[in-house]
């Protein structure tokens, strides 16, 4: 095979296609592709070759293959995958040959317009397993390659395939291609009338006659009336199949599901048992067979013969050990999913295919024959083997359908139109589309069109007759209900006066909104961002948390056989913050409860967990793979609609996700190297819960609490101390008014890391280098009347380093009491957060007189009572509603600056403890998956505003629109003892100050645009994780405010009859 290649692949640029068996080498011609281009690579110019494959197995496998064999190349190949953690993605790949992905990361990478220097240098895209393009995950190759044709006609494509009937189509995707010195362009499928005539790229197909190893192919049928019967009884005649074929030498069994392979271990190790005992003929020979350490030990027992299970369920370190095992034959049977014939190269004597179905969501599917081929294609080991062999066990009534499946038949088909929508509108973010012309035009170069063309009814399913009847008319069709989706939502715009003010010439009918631009840059479903931009503008972090757990990215984490115990455990334990009123039922269920697990530090060892049943930790990584950039997106569309206590919650979230760990708990040093989750629950033991607390720890008491020697405890606080921290403050340049009559203050606000600074010079401990991680920092601005929102500042911390960094603000205040809150915290780590407030003296007399208007009770809020609204403010888009509430004589106080973690726990516990609390919106997402729920084509899109920008700072716009109030919960002493008195004990809390600047009003001059500007400066110090209060002195001659205690019943009457007068 390598030799029909070899002038094609070495000796031109041309685009290549390849159809061959598995384990017929083509990975060669990939080598051969890039040993070409390494020819073009000078002083001034390194190409860039990248390699695509669907498994990040099958990429580390390469990896450690291609950095060995290019060694004496000097050639650098690097992993890029989502399990690499890379701070710099531009400087990781600035001098590398070779980039070794998926089409995931390679997809976040070609959105990133910062990342347009690697995109340039690429030369060459080598595409393994090119058939997966029509599985679940074939979307994101589909568009990730029709973007790489479209951006470069010079970039050479060779793509390889498992055997396939229309590879063609593949190479009509892909396209011709002259040398790269000469100059060619992309042709879509729409200029030709006849398919045939298209140009396509070199097409190369082997038959079973290029195996390295020849295969005998047999088959074994039984009756069965089910797929649960099935098994049963196919794992009875296993052993006899082992009998007869395996001679003695490595064998894998390909099971459906976990628990299948399992309990088809358990069987074949008890019947070699039972064979030993009465010294029958056994498959192969264990007397001398050594165990393998595994942590499993169900499984580790098994290897005592030779016998091990295999499948992502499965601690990371025991895969990778029964893997190595089998290769040096330690181990004689590996019993399997079907996963592993993708990705991972173990190859055996014999394979056994127990059963042709597999699960699939939410019922069995029959693999499809190219599943077969990948599982055959592991049969037969070419250093050892002169032929290798396959058993195909099934039903007897699909005996004779399996028994033709040593040659493929499966057309491969595109799925690109289900996942349609997200895809044209990160285009558009792109710039690739800017009209529906544009879009039609894209749509018709990729692999979705030629397909459409040969199998029509395919992709048609219900349109109308309309459509039906041409393929043009469908691939139209998806592309208008695509865009009509997007604009009914917000995600895209049409408005000529926007699109005239943002784009360049005015030359594109369509741009994207911000929250189509959130929905890209994260990698956002449509179904999820519907659901995202309903939220709540008084969500709390349990809402939000419900959520993200109901995400249709965590759709395929069904609740497998036997979780349900395990996840009913938890959501009623007590190391699990908030809790599940009812039985788990649904994925959103799952993953909001093995979240907490993490959050919590809750240790699942007083659980009783079965392997093939259950893997909590395997997708606990899953979820953590989602999970960050869906909060991010959360919190940016928070911002984006002004919801202030939502946005707080969403920063919260971000900063719990990012860090798996609440911020109020001791699990916040999990983010520091060597410490686990035995090291934690020690230290939250000792009273130990934030970084505060750790970094006043001696090191020689740190050594001794957690049991180790010098100098663990001076390195461990070390890297405690160089996580960023920072401080701010204020510089009050002057107030002017609004064209409604309230103050408009003018602040500066600096912004300063005072934590310890490392630099690149730095060493650890170890005396190895440490080089300085930037992070992006957050700075969330908020008013303390009611949360209304204000602004968002994002900075890298690398542009802080050493130096205090400004930024001018202006907020409009609407009460004497009211003040202005800065959350500060960097996104990707957890309690590190800092809330601070800032009360400015503002005269009284600066804020417009006026009536009140009472309202009933306001159906957006959760506040009960009256609402006091000035009338002034009614008509003016500036002034949000204002919730006041009445305090009866059983009501606690309510404290405006108290943290909003206080609210979130104590609402979760109350809601876990009584069932009647407020519908729970966790399965919301999920149900709808399940249900396959469409989403209502009527319903409004949402009304946002337009982003604004600043030199330094990326600073979300304070546009005006009216958000709803929020209550924050704790408590505030008082001494008084009626409940009048209480009222004007929470009057006075909120209004003291604005009672002496009243008074102090009559004195100081409002200041006008004309007059310079008062300015005072108040630097606030960096406080704990608490609310960190700086306000001005009140006047020397301002009268104190009196205490209700001291105050007669009539006086306090009076007291109460003003209050109420000032609203």
């Amino acid at each position: 095979m390598q030799s029909a290649v070899f002038q094609t692949a070495y000796r031109s640029d041309e685009n290549i296609v390849v159809s061959a068996p598995t384990g017929s080498g083509k990975t060669v011609v990939f080598e051969l592709a890039f040993l070409r281009m390494l020819q073009f690579k000078s002083s001034s110019f390194i190409p860039l070759a990248i390699y695509m494959a669907p498994t990040k197995a099958l990429c580390s496998e390469r990896l450690n293959d291609w950095r060995d064999r290019f060694k004496s190349l000097n050639v650098k190949c690097i992993e890029l995958t989502g399990d690499t953690e890379v701070y710099n993605i531009r400087k990781y790949t600035d001098d590398a040959d070779l980039i070794i992905t998926t089409p995931e990361k390679w997809d976040s990478v070609t959105r990133r317009t910062y990342l347009t220097a690697v995109q340039n240098r690429l030369c060459l895209a080598m595409i393994d397993e090119v058939h997966t393009l029509s599985e679940e995950r074939g979307p994101t190759l589909e568009v990730v390659v029709s973007r790489m044709k479209k951006r470069s006609d010079a970039l050479r494509f060779v793509a390889v395939s498992a055997t396939v009937p229309n590879i063609d189509d593949v190479a009509r995707w892909i396209g011709s291609k002259e040398d790269l010195h000469e100059e060619s362009r992309p042709l879509s499928s729409i200029e030709y009338d006849d398919i045939e005539q298209m140009p396509k790229a070199r097409v190369f197909k082997f038959g079973d006659e290029f195996r390295p190893v020849p295969l005998q192919l047999h088959t074994v049928g039984v009756d069965a009336p089910n797929e649960f019967a099935l098994g049963s009884r196919l794992d009875k005649e296993l052993w006899r199949v082992l009998n007869q074929y395996t001679d003695g030498l490595p064998t894998l069994v390909f099971c459906p599901t976990r628990k299948a392979c399992q309990s088809t271990a358990e069987h074949l190790f008890k019947e070699y048992t039972n064979a030993l005992a009465n010294r029958t003929r056994l498959p192969w020979d264990a007397t001398d067979n050594q165990p393998v350490v595994l942590k499993d030990a169900k499984i580790q027992k098994l290897t005592e013969l030779g016998i091990a299970v295999h499948h992502a369920g499965l601690d990371l370190l025991d895969r990778r050990n029964i893997e190595q095992a089998f290769r040096n034959s330690q181990l004689h049977l590996l019993v399997a999913t079907s996963t592993l014939a993708v990705g991972v190269n173990l190859p055996a004597h014999l394979v056994v295919i127990k059963g042709t179905s597999c699960w699939a969501g939410q019922g069995f599917r029959e693999y499809s024959d190219i599943d077969i081929q990948q599982m055959m294609g592991r049969a037969g080991r070419p250093q050892f083997d002169n032929s290798g062999t396959v058993v195909i066990m099934c039903n007897n009534t699909k005996l004779h359908k399996f028994q033709s499946m040593l040659h493929s038949k499966t057309v491969l088909e595109s799925c690109l139109h289900q996942h349609l929508t997200e895809h044209i509108n990160s285009e558009i973010g792109l710039g690739t589309i800017g009209s529906l012309q544009n879009a039609q035009e894209w749509l018709r170069g990729t692999f979705l069109s030629i397909r459409i063309r040969q199998n029509p009814r395919h992709y048609q399913g219900t349109m109308t007759k309309d459509y039906a009847d041409s393929w043009d008319g469908t691939l139209d069709r998806f592309v208008e209900t695509s865009l009509r989706d997007l604009k009914k939502r917000d995600f895209i715009t049409d408005d000529p006066e926007i699109i005239k003010e943002k784009s360049e010439n005015g030359a594109k009918e369509l741009l994207p909104t911000r929250l189509g631009e959130v929905m890209s840059q994260n990698f956002i479903s449509y179904k999820t961002m519907c659901h995202i931009i309903n939220m709540d503008a008084d969500s709390g972090v349990r809402d939000l948390l419900e959520l993200l757990a109901g995400a249709t990215e965590f759709s395929s984490l069904r609740i497998r056989q036997g979780e349900g115990a395990l996840l009913n455990k938890l959501r009623v334990h007590r190391d699990v913050r908030y809790h599940i009123d009812t039985p788990v039922k649904t994925y959103a269920d799952k993953v909001f409860l093995l979240a907490q697990v993490a959050f919590g530090n809750v240790s699942l060892d007083d659980f009783s967990t079965k392997t093939e049943n259950t893997a909590p930790l395997q997708t606990m990584i899953l979820i953590f793979n989602a999970a960050p950039r869906i909060a991010r997106a959360i919190f940016n569309v928070a911002c984006h609609l002004r919801y202030g206590a939502a946005a707080r919650a969403a920063l919260e979230l971000c900063h719990v996700v990012n860090g798996k760990a609440w911020e109020d708990s001791s699990t916040v040093f999990r983010q520091i190297d060597k410490i686990g989750p035995k090291s934690i629950a020690v230290l939250q033991t000792n009273g130990v819960h934030t970084f505060d607390d750790l970094l006043k720890l001696a090191p020689s008491r740190l050594e001794m609490w957690l049991n180790r020697h010098p100098p663990f405890g001076s390195e461990v606080l070390e890297r405690a101390a160089a996580f960023p921290r920072f401080s701010i403050g204020f510089t009050e340049n002057g107030v002017d008014t609004d064209e409604n009559g309230f103050p408009t203050l003018s602040l500066r606000l600096q912004i300063k890391n005072t934590g310890q600074l490392v630099h690149k010079s730095a060493t650890s401990g170890g005396g190895k280098s440490r080089k300085t991680r930037s992070y992006n920092l957050v700075i969330l601005i908020l008013s303390t009347k009611d949360d209304r929102f204000i602004d968002k500042r994002m900075i890298n911390t690398a542009r802080l380093s050493d130096r205090v960094r400004e930024f001018p603000l202006d907020v409009t205040l609407y009460h004497p009491d009211e003040g202005i809150m800065c959350v500060v915290g960097v996104e990707e780590k957890s309690g590190l957060s800092r809330t601070y407030q800032y009360t400015p003296r503002i005269p009284a007399n600066m804020f417009p007189k006026a009536k009140t208007i009472e309202r009933g009770n306001a159906t957006n809020t959760r506040a009960s009572g009256k609402s006091m609204i000035p009338t002034s403010a009614v008509d003016s888009l500036r002034m949000p509603e204002i919730q006041s509430a009445d305090v009866s004589e059983d009501e606690e106080l309510i404290d405006l600056t108290a943290p909003q973690k206080v609210k979130d726990k104590k609402r979760g516990r109350q809601e876990a403890a009584n069932p009647k609390s407020k519908t729970r919106r966790l399965a919301l997402a999920a149900r709808s998956v399940m249900a396959d729920e469409t989403i209502d084509d009527d319903e409004d899109a949402v009304q946002a505003g337009s982003p604004a920008s600043s030199d330094t700072l990326d600073v979300m716009s304070d546009s005006p629109r009216p958000s709803k109030s929020a209550r924050w919960e704790g408590k505030v002493s008082a001494s008084a003892e009626s409940p009048i008195a209480r009222k004007l004990v929470k009057s006075s809390t909120r209004s003291a100050m604005s009672g002496s600047c009243a008074e102090a009003g009559n004195r100081l001059p409002t200041v006008s645009s004309s007059q310079a500007p008062v300015r005072r400066t108040s630097k606030i110090p960096a406080g704990n994780s608490e609310v960190s209060k700086v306000a001005p002195a009140p006047d020397a001659a301002a009268d104190p405010p009196r205490s209700p205690a001291s105050m007669t019943v009539d006086e306090q009457f009076e007291a109460l009859a003003s209050v109420n007068d000032r609203g």
